[in-house]
């Protein structure tokens, strides 16, 4: 199981703000990084902090942008009035199913949101506030999943499209006819399918990268565990456009890439199916991070105010790359490396790790902790198929030399044999061998029928596989094969006149070459004759 870094939360800092009022900077809170000072959130307790005795901290490290936190929305779901409410209906025959509702029974304390998707389709709860994440935001929530005979999930974060307002229905609900359940820009998903899929719960935390592609990370592909009880998420969405997920508290992944931020503002969505147990989301809340830019009075705040080992933030990896593209052949040296930045500029320390035929598909190290980013490969041909290469980071700071801050996988990396560009063999043909010293024929239907043996010779007898003689469309049997090296992949025939040949000759690691041949044996016959080789007449055709 991936390692965890505490999350450095000293205090919750809570700075309830309206959309577009300003804030007091003699009362405000600042935050930085991971870094809380203000509301004493486990207690209970609030500790009010002036402006001159708040350290307001640099979030980026340098003397140029500072932030300050500002909660701008929550949701105990005492009523639904912050949310548009969404029945999902791609998949059809879902337009009439109930909304999601209030649940009076469960919560963290109750009541919370009952999604109340089912295994038809699922729901989506969007907040009526769409949210601007260009700057920073933070959302966190409460989520419970039961487990299920099937159909169990629950999925929540910023969605990556705006509600379908169209087709509202009287109770109050929409339906969105083009999806089944939601999709999201940064989200948790908690996905149990049951018994009946014969799958273990999934927990899984992702984002639409600025690629367009998915970055994510699956945090427990068993997570039965995790199960029937309430957890804390929270999405830390970065200025720099990285994302951060915690769990409880603790620090669970940071994406490899940046958010998508050219759909900025975008709605929150709640959605689940709950088809065969309970799926519950409670106390939403999201803060906004406020640039501000003038802490002490002009002043910039010195170097005893950065945070101390306890707000450390872990390295991150950004890529893992290899110095060639695949695919590649065996004895080609292919050179990984690993690019990863670390916040605060500590030492980066790297572990490489491989899994492929040679291992078997086991993950084995390669190269241990060290400094290095790189680690040379030469794969030869037991590394012929698909591999995969792992990188490991940590800072020395949080995960032990067992585990890791970060990691990055490169999958299917492609290597094959040697590629020829020619093959040194060529079609032969004989009227007797060595081993037998006679020349065989007989005397049908006005034709002289000789035993022919056709054969492969030259130098790179030892890289064929596999011989197919196609020979002419007469014969009974036109296409011969031979997969026999010790005999030179030869094929006997019985034939009164020539013709062409062509030989399709597979090598080992599975290119073909083709080898058209001429033919004959007459000037073979001669040549028997004059040394002196019997003619035998033999009719049996064998």
């Amino acid at each position: 199981m991936r390692c965890f870094v505490l999350y450095a939360m000293l205090a919750f800092l809570i700075l309830p703000m309206a959309i577009g009022e300003e804030v007091d900077p003699a009362v405000a809170h600042a935050w930085q990084g991971q870094s809380w000072v203000g509301d004493d959130r486990s207690s209970g307790n609030s500790a009010p902090v002036s402006s001159s005795d708040t350290p307001v901290i640099n979030l980026n490290g340098t003397n140029e942008d500072y932030y300050l936190m500002s909660l701008i929305f929550q949701e105990t779901f005492d009523k639904l009035d912050n949310w548009h409410l969404v029945v999902y209906n791609s998949a059809g025959g879902s337009e009439n199913d109930s909304a999601s509702r209030l649940d009076h029974d469960m919560g963290d304390p109750s009541p919370s949101l009952d999604v109340n998707g089912d295994s038809w389709c699922g729901n989506g709860a969007y907040s009526k506030k769409p949210f601007d994440y260009t700057k920073g935001l933070t959302i966190e929530f409460d989520m419970y999943v039961a487990s299920g005979y099937d159909w169990n999930w629950g999925r929540v974060g910023l969605s990556d499209h705006m509600p379908n307002p169209e087709d509202k229905r009287e109770d109050g609900a929409y339906v969105d006819p083009l999806r089944c359940d939601p999709s999201f820009v940064a989200y948790v998903m908690f996905n149990d399918d049951g018994d009946h899929n014969r799958r273990p719960p999934l927990l899984h935390f992702g984002i639409l990268a600025e690629d367009g592609k998915s970055d994510y990370y699956t945090y427990s592909t068993n997570a039965t565990e995790l199960q029937n009880q309430w957890h804390r998420y929270r999405i830390e969405i970065l200025p720099n456009g990285y994302v951060e997920f915690y769990m409880d508290g603790y620090h669970v992944w940071t994406s490899r890439k940046k958010i998508d931020q050219t759909l900025s503002p975008m709605p929150l969505v709640l959605g689940s199916r709950d088809a065969y147990g309970p799926v519950r989301v409670d106390n939403v809340v999201v803060y906004a991070k406020i640039p501000y830019s003038s802490p002490r009075n002009g002043e910039k705040p010195p170097e005893s105010d950065q945070p101390s080992t306890l707000t450390n933030q872990p390295p991150r990896v950004i890529t893992l790359t290899p110095s060639v593209s695949c695919p590649q052949e065996v004895e080609t040296t292919v050179t990984w490396t690993a690019d990863a930045t670390d916040p605060e500029n500590d030492s980066i320390y790297y572990k490489f790790w491989f899994s492929g035929p040679r291992t078997e598909g086991e993950w084995l190290v390669v190269q241990d902790w060290s400094q290095s980013n790189v680690w040379t490969w030469h794969p030869g041909d037991e590394d012929v198929g698909s591999s995969d290469i792992r990188v490991w980071i940590r800072n020395g700071r949080h995960a032990g030399t067992t585990d890791m801050d970060d990691f990055c996988d490169y999958s299917g990396y492609q290597i094959r044999f040697e590629q020829l560009t020619h093959l040194d063999v060529e079609v032969a043909n004989a009227v007797y061998t060595e081993e037998d010293r006679r020349v065989y024929y007989c005397e049908e239907g006005g034709y002289s029928y000789v035993k022919n043996r056709i054969y492969l010779t030259g130098p790179d007898l030892d890289k064929v596989k596999k011989v197919q003689y196609v020979l002419h469309e007469t014969f009974p049997n036109p296409v011969r094969v031979s997969e026999d090296p010790s005999n030179n992949f030869e094929i006997w025939i019985w034939t009164w006149g020539r013709f062409p040949i062509k030989a399709i000759i597979t090598t080992k690691t599975g290119q073909q070459f083709e080898k058209d041949y001429s033919f004959s044996f007459r000037s073979k016959v001669d040549e028997a004759r004059r040394r002196g080789i019997p003619m035998v007449i033999r009719c049996d055709w064998s």
